[in-house]
């Protein structure tokens, strides 16, 4: 999917952890200056991870400046929050 995040287009993907570039991560992020800056959350996430690690890669597209621990705190009190209130990411089928 493309959303548009800071004036830039971004793709969203979300994939089995064998097409991630590291299978250690949950998700990754272009640097926002990327030719077609790209962020990909592992497809095989529980719910709330899910939802959490999508917000963390958006937040390093919004923020790039920020650090991973700035980045990581954002994004567990926002995917907390957002899970108690019913969010929940269901990827777009393949």
């Amino acid at each position: 999917m493309r959303i548009k995040i800071a004036n830039r287009t971004w793709s969203l993907d979300f994939v089995k952890a064998s097409e991630m570039q590291s299978r250690a991560n949950w998700g990754e992020c272009d640097l926002p200056t990327a030719r077609k800056p790209m962020m990909t959350v592992r497809r095989s996430l529980a719910p709330k991870a899910m939802l959490n690690v999508t917000i963390h890669e958006m937040l390093h597209a919004c923020r790039p400046e920020l650090s991973e621990e700035a980045v990581k705190d954002t994004a567990d009190i926002i995917a907390t929050a957002l899970y108690k209130l019913g969010a929940r990411i269901t990827p777009p089928t393949v």
